[in-house]
């Protein structure tokens, strides 16, 4: 946790947005927010300061957190006419602190293009002020619990300086490299999480489709026109209950399934 309260800007107060900045209040710190559409009531009855639009936040915080749907989102709330870097421009102190201010920090924990990130960095940079991209994974689960995986890019003394906010929303924090590095981390995650589910998939497909030919074998045959009753997939198959858990089990001619003995009849002799 931080020695003293810190003034920090959230833009963004969705499902994940919301709990998240709900620990950076608990832990005592001074919050300025905006959000699209109507502000949850966990945030607006506590001490959290409401602004009218990101720009009234950047211009009271010092350090800015964002946590939007997608690309443009971050654009939008960043670059718009009342966006945060408009509030950046009135007030920043300078990156090299000359004027006797520490920089402002953008924080970006979106989850969006790392090419987009860089852009977006360079922009933040060319105002005076820092910017850390930190995308995060676990889910509203998570994000409610303050267990969020956090991959941070961005350079390491900015990454230290921010370090106890992440450490009051997350348990996994790692700075992975420079901008745009922590959303390149993100979606490499994200396809080593669908690889492994899909790996999932084919092997229960491929363990059902045994199942299936290991039955065919041992059937009598030839096969006589008998009608069998399919039964409902197992619990441990892999395979889903849908089909089965609200419908009676598939009847099927075993006929039907018999492969010919001998090729159809042409019409022509031979």
């Amino acid at each position: 946790m931080t020695t003293q309260p810190l003034k920090i800007g959230f833009v963004g107060l969705g499902i994940m947005g919301a709990p998240m900045a709900g620990h950076l209040i608990k832990a005592g710190h001074q919050l300025f927010v905006f959000t699209r559409g109507k502000t949850p009531e966990s945030i607006a009855s506590s001490k959290a300061t409401q602004c009218t639009s990101a720009r009234g936040v950047a211009e009271r915080a010092d350090i800015v957190i964002t946590m939007v749907p997608d690309t443009p989102d971050v654009e939008a709330v960043l670059f718009a006419d009342n966006g945060i870097a408009a509030g950046l421009t009135s007030s920043a102190g300078g990156r090299d602190g000359r004027d006797g201010r520490i920089s402002k920090v953008v924080v970006d924990m979106s989850s969006i293009s790392p090419i987009a990130t860089k852009s977006f960095a360079q922009k933040i940079n060319a105002l005076g002020c820092d910017y850390l991209d930190a995308p995060v994974s676990g889910g509203q689960v998570g994000a409610k619990n303050a267990t969020l995986s956090i991959m941070v890019g961005g350079p390491e003394a900015v990454f230290e300086r921010i370090r106890p906010l992440f450490e009051l929303m997350g348990k996994n924090i790692t700075l992975v490299g420079g901008n745009g590095d922590g959303q390149t981390a993100k979606v490499a995650n994200q396809i080593i999480v669908a690889a492994n589910s899909s790996a999932s998939a084919t092997a229960s497909m491929f363990r059902a489709t045994m199942i299936w030919l290991a039955t065919l074998a041992v059937w009598p045959s030839p096969l006589p026109p008998t009608r069998v009753m399919f039964l409902p997939i197992s619990s441990n198959s892999g395979l889903t209950r849908s089909n089965t858990a609200s419908s009676p089990p598939t009847m099927m001619d075993k006929a039907a399934l018999r492969a010919p003995t001998s090729p159809p009849e042409t019409g022509a002799s031979r």
